[in-house]
């Protein structure tokens, strides 16, 4: 039996997925292995995610795929949240796979993989009732940002949301955990640190008195090498004021927020159980807008869900067109096996719902376009992530802008003398829907916008 060299992997989904896929890296890194293009990989590995329905298709359509560069001796691997939630089908399904696995133990999977042998698989799919600590993870190379997963699971019970389901019940990370990794990524070069979970709001429930999300956010902030934190999915229920303080105030916290609400309807937001009103909704946004200016809000909405009525997704709209929110997400709703929605009666046509998804994104790409607009001419700082060597561009970001999921700035006209991870005074001169683009601001001109 040929001992394995080189791996492959694919992750697939949210950011919370890709931290666990690097933390699997660490532990095949850690065993001699290398990481290699998947057409010479004798591991090929798909970090599979099975949040909705076209996840799910996508998690396949790419197992399928590599499973064509298969060649003697190369193992096919599927892990992830797909494997966790439907491996009994996966098995009978995908022939051309060699190992299915759970979303826990990495080091496990490691093992399995370079031996060959199956012994504890089972282990993986079993899920923990307190955090359990990855042990390392990789850095993808050249990124200036890096996630750090500060908690497990959910609590919530949302009515549409399989994730307790793959995942569990909330299990905050101690914070010498989380201090040790962002410590390890400081090290490394990194400059921005993105605090993720499934909920962030409700980190430390389970912990130490006092140990919550803004002690967190105090304690990584001590750290003199960390130049940007930034704070992702909040929940509106838990989102206190101290918390936008400390986002507004504290230099180091980009002056962000992503705030999924999923609805502003009373009738959605109690059918989706959501655990809060559609009038402290508007509170908290009026009181964010009126008190903190300066934070840059996210959201995401949920369109199509069971009992949506016409009156309930104008209302939204008509929310959306007043709270102005500098980012929007939406997705149409993907009937989950075994959840509260998938039970529910008056269901909404895939067609309407595709419909109402795009009437609000052309809703919001106003507002973006305008918010743009606003920015023309006044000078930010901003974080280099990448160069376009055959545009000649720097692609970076605003504190208002997140990766992956908000527009970039386009910088041009400047030498190539900046790195990912750099950062420079901009001037806004010019946009389209989403991106900016913008050139080297006078330094004797300067005028920082938070």
């Amino acid at each position: 039996m040929k001992r394995p060299r080189t791996y492959f992997i694919l992750n697939l989904g949210c950011p919370k997925n890709e931290v666990d896929g690097q933390s699997l890296e660490f532990q095949l890194i850690q065993r001699g292995l290398s990481p290699s293009d998947p057409e010479e990989a004798d591991i090929l590995i798909v970090n599979t995610c099975g949040f909705i329905a076209d996840a799910r298709q996508e998690s396949i359509d790419e197992i399928l795929r590599l499973a064509q560069l298969k060649h003697d001796g190369t193992i096919l691997a599927v892990t992830g949240c797909l494997s966790q939630r439907f491996r009994k089908e996966l098995l009978a399904e995908l022939s051309e796979v060699d190992y299915f696995f759970g979303i826990s133990s990495p080091d496990t999977v490691a093992d399995i993989l370079l031996h060959q042998e199956p012994k504890h698989l089972d282990c993986t799919f079993e899920v923990s009732q307190t955090y359990q600590s990855s042990g390392g993870r990789f850095i993808n190379p050249g990124s200036p940002y890096a996630y750090v997963k500060i908690a497990d699971g959910c609590d919530n019970l949302c009515s549409y949301c399989a994730i307790p389901l793959i995942r569990g019940g909330y299990r905050s990370r101690p914070i010498d955990d989380v201090i040790k990794e962002v410590d390890f990524l400081l090290s490394n070069d990194i400059k921005e640190i993105i605090l993720i979970a499934q909920e962030t709001t409700r980190y430390g429930q389970d912990l130490a008195r006092n140990e919550n999300l803004e002690y967190l956010i105090k304690e990584i902030c001590a750290d003199d090498r960390l130049k940007w934190l930034r704070i992702l999915y909040a929940h509106p229920a838990r989102t206190r004021k101290s918390l936008l303080q400390i986002i507004a105030e504290e230099n180091k916290v980009c002056s962000y927020l992503d705030l999924p609400l999923q609805h502003i309807s009373d009738n959605m937001l109690s059918r989706m159980n959501r655990g809060i009103t559609a009038s402290r909704i508007k509170t908290l946004v009026s009181s964010m807008r009126n008190e903190f200016p300066e934070i840059a809000l996210r959201t995401t909405f949920l369109l199509g869900h069971p009992g949506e009525t016409q009156d309930n997704f104008e209302e939204l709209s008509r929310f959306v067109e007043e709270a102005r929110f500098e980012n929007l997400g939406c997705f149409v709703y993907s009937e989950e096996e075994q959840t509260a929605s998938a039970a529910m009666e008056n269901k909404i046509s895939s067609e309407i719902a595709s419909e109402r998804y795009e009437q609000l994104m052309l809703i919001q790409s106003t507002i973006a376009e305008n918010h743009n607009r606003q920015r023309m001419g006044k000078t930010f700082q901003a974080i280099v992530d990448s160069l376009d060597s055959a545009e000649n561009i720097y692609n970076c970001r605003l504190q208002s802008q997140s990766p992956d999921i908000d527009g970039n700035v386009r910088l041009v006209g400047y030498p190539r003398q900046l790195k990912p991870g750099d950062f420079a005074n901009i001037k806004i001169t010019g946009y389209d829907l989403y991106d900016l683009d913008a050139i080297i601001a006078d330094e004797t001109a300067l005028r920082m916008v938070k």
